[in-house]
């Protein structure tokens, strides 16, 4: 597989199994540990895929991130994967205005996530849930 995912998630061991299992699967893996990291990322790496914790321990938070992806032309429809320990509202209306999101609520299984992963890198059409109301 030559697919690329950036993976923004500040807590370590997590970032780090979710960066395992997905190299394993073939997938090349970039990280960050805060915002500003990711953004700096960004800057030389257009992922087909960000997996992107919402709530991160900076100023700069992920719905930050995922607002300078859509700016930039090659990663603009890049799905998002938000995941969050959270279920407020407010991570939903943060992140209404961003096209071709899901969420995945922490704590997820592997296979779970793996699932996810592989359904928006492959289903172009049931990428955006705010389309097919999943949310």
């Amino acid at each position: 597989m030559d697919k690329t995912i950036l993976i923004v998630e500040d807590e370590k061991e997590m970032r780090k199994l979710e960066a395992d299992v997905l190299k394993k699967e073939g997938f090349e893996i970039f990280e960050a540990d805060t915002a500003e990291g990711a953004i700096n990322l960004l800057k030389r790496v257009a992922p087909d895929l960000v997996v992107l914790d919402i709530k991160l321990p900076t100023k700069e938070r992920g719905i930050t991130v995922a607002k300078e992806l859509r700016k930039k032309e090659e990663t603009k429809n890049a799905p998002i994967i938000f995941a969050t320990a959270y279920e407020g509202v407010e991570e939903a209306a943060e992140t209404n205005s961003i096209s071709n999101c899901t969420f995945l609520k922490k704590p997820f299984s592997i296979k779970v996530f793996l699932k996810e992963v592989k359904r928006c890198l492959e289903d172009e059409n049931a990428r955006d849930i705010y389309e097919t109301g999943a949310f």
